[in-house]
């Protein structure tokens, strides 16, 4: 039921992301509080499928990421 329920979101959010900007995703990632990156990065270590890390990486946050991705330390 777990993979049946990922393979739901990640569809969607390719839908949103196609039909809309990866833009408007991100905006939408104002009302998800970070769990759902966690969970799917856990999901992938379990069942290896690459759908389950693509969709972890996209409920990253670009302003909270961003910057520690390019491994500038704002602090």
């Amino acid at each position: 039921m777990t993979t049946w329920m990922v393979d739901y979101f990640y569809n969607r959010v390719q839908n949103v992301i196609s039909k809309y900007t990866i833009q408007r995703h991100w905006d939408s990632l104002n009302d998800e509080f970070g769990g759902m990156n966690d969970v799917l990065d856990r999901l992938y270590k379990i069942t290896g499928d690459s759908k389950h890390s693509t969709l972890a990486h996209l409920f990253d946050k670009p302003f909270f990421l961003g910057r520690l991705a390019l491994k500038v330390d704002d602090l």
